[in-house]
């Protein structure tokens, strides 16, 4: 199990890949966190290896994945659906 999107959501089930969060239109970014329970695990939000990163919000709709590679390699997408209410 992954520790993902803190403050939105505290843990992330294992099987629930998707999830889906509003934010009021004045909201142009938010900041994802995403921490492996496996420290050897590596971690990406949209593509880039970190455990934080600050998207842009665009209107309607954003997307932002996490994947979590195990040192086996092993391969989990995690997707963040952020719909910026107009």
């Amino acid at each position: 199990c992954k520790r993902v999107f803190s403050n939105i959501y505290k843990k992330v089930d294992p099987e629930v890949r998707d999830y889906h969060l509003d934010v009021d239109k004045n909201r142009t970014s938010i900041t994802v966190f995403a921490k492996a329970l496996d420290k050897n695990a590596r971690v990406f939000i949209n593509d880039v290896q970190t455990n934080k990163s600050t998207e842009k919000l665009y209107a309607g709709e954003t997307r932002i994945t996490i994947t979590v590679i195990s040192a086996e390699g092993a391969k989990v997408t995690y997707r963040l659906f952020v719909n910026r209410i107009l």
